[in-house]
């Protein structure tokens, strides 16, 4: 979850997009969307054109500029960590 108002305001901008691509969904679906979509953006061990690859993967068709908005996006949520059940969380 976004802890600060600027890296809120980016991840509510970036629902928006989401919700530009599915239509009304679930806010939760959004939100499970929205945190794929920062996994793949936030993954330095890829490139770009990887990266718009897994997001055409879970989004749909994605024009270069629409990617382009989400890599932006992306680069202003500065707290994102990772969820779900991947790696084991160090400290």
């Amino acid at each position: 979850r976004p802890k600060t108002r600027e890296t809120r305001a980016a991840y509510e901008a970036l629902l928006g997009m989401i919700q530009g691509q599915f239509g009304d969904q679930p806010a939760d679906v959004l939100r499970g969307a929205a945190e794929e979509v920062l996994e793949v953006l936030k993954d330095d061990h890829s490139t770009d054109p990887e990266r718009k690859t897994k997001v055409e993967r879970l989004m749909g068709p994605t024009a270069s500029e629409k990617f382009a908005q989400f890599v932006a996006v992306g680069k202003l949520i500065t707290d994102f960590a990772h969820g779900g059940s991947g790696a084991p969380g160090g400290g």
